[in-house]
């Protein structure tokens, strides 16, 4: 990838390389550091009181979080308006997705062993985060970034619970419905076995090419997740093993109770397959 080019627009005094992203609680930049010139990327929050509370509460977790799978907290600043920002490491990956497109075809040998080289270090970086008390709650290709070597990093916690936090039930749907699992649909309390279902709708979709709930209606994509057995994986997808079939549809499990408990028996599979 070219470097690009610096402008003249900064923000807390950092530079503004690149616009990369628009969300609806905060804009995400390449920057350039004033004081290194290194790049790094700025994540910057809304305008409103509750984005700037949220930015801090982030800011507060996160920085104690210390994992190879994770972008780490380099730096928090505010702008002259008072929006809070956060300065991560720049990691030039791409969404999973795209990443095990490039390996080959679902039932290569080579696709096969790139979605599972991915799944360990997601099922790694899920069971720390899981002992450390988060719930990332947004498990999904967008958010699970890959090299071209495999090198995987988890990002995007402004969905996430955090330690002590005691998010309402029956509130506004926090997630991504492609991804949700049924209890976090239905607004009620999770845990990380809502962040193990929707590994497993992940790693059913890298390893396959599809996803095993889809609509493009919200409202009837919620539906299958909460009634909707997951159809098998194709029987002409040889190289994954039974066991590896047996785990993604555990991880699917509509009761959290019958899927697996820690993501380290997900990690514990995929290394044996």
């Amino acid at each position: 990838m070219s470097t690009p080019t610096p402008t003249t627009y900064t923000i807390g005094g950092h530079n503004i390389v690149r616009h990369l992203a628009q969300g609806g609680m905060a804009s995400i930049y390449t920057v350039r550091c004033p004081d290194t010139g290194e790049l790094r990327v700025m994540k910057l929050a809304g305008t409103t009181d509750m984005q700037a509370a949220r930015f801090q509460e982030i800011h507060t977790h996160l920085k104690r979080l210390d994992h190879p799978n994770l972008v780490p907290v380099r730096g928090v600043g505010q702008t002259k308006d008072g929006r809070p920002f956060l300065i991560f490491d720049l990691f030039e990956g791409e969404p999973a997705q795209l990443a095990v497109r490039a390996a080959g075809t679902p039932g290569q040998e080579a696709r096969t062993h790139a979605v599972i080289t991915i799944g360990i270090q997601l099922a790694d970086v899920l069971g720390y985060l899981h002992d450390h008390g988060f719930v990332h709650c947004d498990i999904k290709s967008a958010n699970v970034l890959v090299t071209t070597g495999q090198d995987t990093r988890l990002i995007d916690f402004g969905s996430a619970v955090f330690p002590g936090e005691a998010r309402p039930t029956g509130g506004a749907f926090v997630g991504t419905y492609t991804y949700a699992a049924p209890e976090q649909i239905r607004r009620e309390a999770v845990d990380g076995r809502a962040d193990i279902y929707a590994m497993g709708v992940l790693l059913y979709r890298l390893f396959s090419g599809h996803r095993p709930f889809d609509s493009k209606d919200p409202a009837e994509l919620a539906r299958m997740h909460l009634r909707e057995t997951a159809p098998p994986m194709p029987a002409r997808l040889v190289d994954i093993s039974a066991d590896v079939r047996d785990l993604i549809s555990r991880m699917l499990a509509k009761d959290p109770a019958d899927r697996p408990q820690q993501a380290k028996e997900i990690a514990a599979v995929l290394r044996e397959s």
